[in-house]
């Protein structure tokens, strides 16, 4: 005798139920799986570091060049100051690189008896329906020609990379990450490019050294930056990080300090580091900003 409609309707039923049931547990099985292996991959991936650069770069030849840039510091951070002396040395860039004490703190100076830039003047010119950059004689170029350009430039760009002893506080870098000095005046400002809103950026006053001789056109850049990143990689590399950036365009010969302003980014949105590692705190009651006392008296090799 075939079972009741009512019957099948209820076998039916249980065998949904444990079907969805078996589904639930394999789901639940693999997300927690999934869960432990991101989880590994991020604390097996987990580091953290300070880049640092310094850019100085001129469209016209320098004499007896001195510049000194504000340096990274901080008391129980990777000395970053001296790897730069150490990485530019070896750079072969003609400059020399020491750390220096001024009136204004610690700098990096880089000095050079002359920084000779060599123009090269390129025409652009067309050929079977292809544009090309040709190299042409100085005697040839013509500035009023929009087809014609003059590439002028020298100077020396060096980065130092070097691991971090702790996570980096990327969320609140001030006073316990290595970031440029001397600095007054900071203030909350709006980020240069669109970012993200997890991003906040500040501005400071600070000083920095230049003096040589050149032509009245002579434009100089110089950038200074240093960042510290917390990265790791979970199916594709993810990171946070602070940057802290001086950077200025100088025209004509120069002979003194000049004022500058720095430009600080912060990640606010820091993710926890990995069990065991922790960040830095500022100690209570700590060096506010442009209260470092100052060496007065000229400059001098430390």
């Amino acid at each position: 005798m075939s079972e009741d409609h009512p019957s099948r309707r209820r076998r039916w039923t249980r065998i949904a139920l444990v079907v969805v049931l078996a589904v639930v547990v394999v789901l639940a099985v693999l997300a927690g799986g999934l869960w432990l292996y991101t989880d590994h991959l991020y604390r097996t991936s987990y580091e953290s570091s300070y880049s640092y650069d310094v850019v100085v770069n001129t469209n016209e030849t320098l004499e007896d060049v001195t510049v000194s840039l504000p340096i990274p510091a901080e008391e129980g951070k990777p000395n970053l100051a001296a790897a730069m002396v150490e990485e530019g040395d070896a750079a072969g860039d003609n400059f020399s690189y020491r750390v220096v004490e001024t009136e204004y703190g610690r700098m990096l100076e880089l000095s050079a008896d002359r920084v000779t830039v060599t123009p090269r003047y390129y025409e652009f010119v067309e050929e079977n329906g292809t544009g090309r950059r040709v190299e042409i004689p100085a005697s040839e170029y013509d500035p009023s020609n929009p087809d014609m350009m003059r590439d002028a430039n020298a100077g020396t760009l060096v980065t130092v990379s070097l691991p971090a002893n702790a996570t980096v506080a990327t969320d609140d870098p001030w006073g316990v990450e290595p970031m440029f000095s001397p600095r007054a005046n900071r203030r909350p400002v709006a980020c240069e490019f669109p970012t993200a809103d997890w991003l906040q950026c500040s501005a400071y006053d600070t000083k920095l050294y230049a003096s040589y001789e050149t032509n009245e056109t002579t434009r100089v850049d110089l950038v200074t930056h240093v960042e510290g990143q917390n990265a790791w990689w979970v199916f594709g590399w993810n990171y946070d990080s602070y940057r802290d950036t001086v950077r200025t365009e100088l025209y004509g010969p120069q002979d003194g300090w000049v004022d500058v302003t720095g430009t600080v980014e912060v990640d606010t949105e820091r993710r926890r580091p990995p069990a065991g590692l922790t960040a830095p705190t500022a100690a209570v009651g700590g060096v506010p900003d442009g209260a470092r006392p100052a060496n007065a008296g000229g400059v001098h090799v430390t």
